[in-house]
């Protein structure tokens, strides 16, 4: 049986989120998404579960990073 509803969006972005806020945003998940990736390399731990969680953190960044551009301009 096909689904009629597409499912929804797994990730979004808050609306009305400032460029500022989203670039601050991004380099937060791109840091953790460094730390997770340094954790993968260590034989010791499971490294798939570390490169999906790194994998999802720079698509976060990513739809961060995207949000920033289409954010309306900031006041001087």
């Amino acid at each position: 049986m096909k689904k009629r509803v597409p499912d929804p969006p797994v990730l979004s972005v808050r609306r009305g989120l400032s460029r500022t806020e989203a670039l601050a945003h991004a380099a937060e998940h791109l840091n953790c998404a460094v730390n997770i990736a340094k954790q993968a390399v260590n034989p010791d731990t499971p490294s798939m579960t570390l490169v999906r969680a790194a994998i999802f953190q720079v698509e976060v960044a990513a739809e961060l990073v995207q949000a920033s551009f289409s954010a309306p301009p900031e006041p001087r």
